[in-house]
């Protein structure tokens, strides 16, 4: 199956597998198409996993939308539908969606009452269709609930009112929904719902963050100066007084991610000259990187 991606690479691992396994095809390209079995096909399961990538997908537009990268952790993440598949997602692969999104927690409702909702006549939509009966739906409009408005557009996709002994039909287009939306939330829309991520930072959340950025700039240093995964280094750090606090909580993670046998994080250069040193910045914080092959 992969051959028609990679059909090179693909003959290449075959003639090995061809040798090793006494194969009898002389070629990749000469096997049959590989036929599924439907003992394993679990129709549920795929059901499950398309609605929990869609969770997915919108919490990493969430993040686009925050200017937060993923390696950056997430506070929460708060998904709010009526649409069962995608609640069960959230509800039984939040392990899943967490990990791949950097989410510490996940929540789901039909309901969020942080989020305030109020509806409103669409007047240019309404003159069209209505006519010189507009203002008068706008009066009768105004004595509805907006819970009873919401909850005719989810479940019947219309509102009806008796106007002057007239039933009137609403559709979505003669109705604007606002929501009132924190400031410390970021809305993206889900299949039947909302997704709201929580923005919020704290001093361990950022520490996190600043670690993995960390380690991906030694990685990159370590890349450049023409190491391999195997070298082990001895590595220093330097950084602001702030930051290096705040590193330090993760220098055991820096110090096994990095390949190196000691770390040193501090706000002064090392005593000696090393053998590698970079510098790069993260979120306008500089970051200085030494190390020396052990």
């Amino acid at each position: 199956m992969f051959n028609v991606i990679a059909p090179f690479i693909n003959e290449k691992m075959y003639l090995h597998f061809k040798e090793a396994f006494d194969l009898q095809e002389e070629s990749v390209n000469l096997l049959p198409w590989p036929e599924d079995e439907e003992e394993f096909v679990d129709e549920e399961v795929e059901k499950n996993m398309n609605s929990a990538f869609s969770v997915i997908q919108s919490i990493l537009f969430a993040r686009e939308k925050a200017g937060l990268g993923v390696r950056w952790p997430v506070k929460a993440v708060e998904v709010v539908t009526k649409d069962k598949g995608i609640k069960l997602a959230a509800d039984t692969m939040d392990a899943i969606i967490m990990r791949q999104t950097n989410v510490k927690e996940i929540n789901t409702h039909e309901e969020f009452p942080a989020i305030k909702q109020t509806v409103k006549l669409a007047a240019a939509e309404l003159g069209k269709s209505f006519g010189d009966l507009a203002p008068k739906i706008i009066a009768k409009f105004g004595t509805e609930s907006s819970k009873k408005i919401l909850d005719n557009l989810e479940k019947k996709g219309k509102v009806e009112l008796i106007v002057e002994a007239q039933k009137v039909t609403l559709l979505p287009e003669h109705v604007i929904i606002d929501r009132d939306v924190p400031d410390n939330l970021i809305e993206v829309e889900v299949k039947r719902g909302f997704i709201y991520l929580d923005k919020t930072r704290t001093d361990e959340l950022d520490a996190e963050g600043y670690a993995r950025e960390a380690m991906r700039r030694v990685q990159a240093a370590r890349k450049k100066a023409g190491l391999q995964k195997v070298d082990i280094i001895s590595l220093c750090i330097k950084v602001d007084e702030d930051l290096s606090k705040m590193l330090e909580s993760w220098s055991k993670q820096i110090k096994e991610k990095c390949g190196a046998v000691s770390i040193k994080i501090t706000s002064e250069p090392p005593a000696k000259k090393t053998e590698f040193e970079s510098q790069d910045n993260i979120k306008g914080k500089t970051i200085e990187i030494f190390f020396d092959k052990v």
